[in-house]
Order: structure tokens, then C-alpha cells, then sequence
């Protein structure tokens, strides 16, 4: 998949740009909290720190570099704002 993501981020077309950046934003979300949230020990149980594993096997393929990329450089604006949505949740961590 990660290959594929890279491909999809050179790709001509927009729309398939806009979708491997709205993959990679995907990848990079965390769950989102019931009601009642759970204790520590359920949360760490139940999600492992995913993001972390998202990040880093996406870093592994060099895809923060292709999303940075994308949201610095791309020609269409679509691309731009969704490779940011994307890049933005990939630093999340950095800012806390």
C-alpha cells in the first residue's frame, strides 16, 4: 500500500493526488473517542499507539517527504490543502 501511495503522489491526474493525500491523512488519524472514554489500560490495550507506527512506516517510505512536497509545490490547490490536512496531522506530535 505504501508503494502504492508513493506512485499515487507523482501522479498526473489531480484527483488521484488529492486521494493519496486524503490516504495518508487517514493513516495518520487517531480514533475517535466513544461516549465514556476508556481507562488507560484499555486505551493502550485497545489501540497501541497507532499513530506512531503510521508515522513511522510512512516516514520509512518517504512519504512525509513526498506530502511536503505536495503541499508545498503541487500546481492545484485541492492537492495543496489536503497534502497540509495530511502533513499537519503528521507533525500533531510535534507540537505538544
Amino acid at each position: 500500500i505504501m508503494d502504492a501511495l508513493a506512485f499515487f503522489c507523482n501522479h498526473p491526474w489531480k484527483d488521484i493526488r488529492v486521494a493519496a493525500a486524503r490516504c495518508i491523512g487517514n493513516l495518520l488519524s487517531r480514533p475517535k473517542s466513544s461516549a465514556e472514554p476508556p481507562t488507560q489500560l484499555e486505551a493502550d490495550a485497545a489501540y497501541p499507539d497507532l499513530h506512531s507506527e503510521a508515522k513511522a512506516r510512512l516516514t520509512t517510505f518517504g512519504l512525509d517527504v513526498k506530502i511536503a512536497e505536495l503541499a508545498q509545490s503541487d500546481a492545484e490547490l485541492d492537492v495543496r490543502e489536503r497534502a497540509k490536512s495530511a502533513l499537519n496531522k503528521l507533525n500533531a506530535d510535534a507540537k505538544t
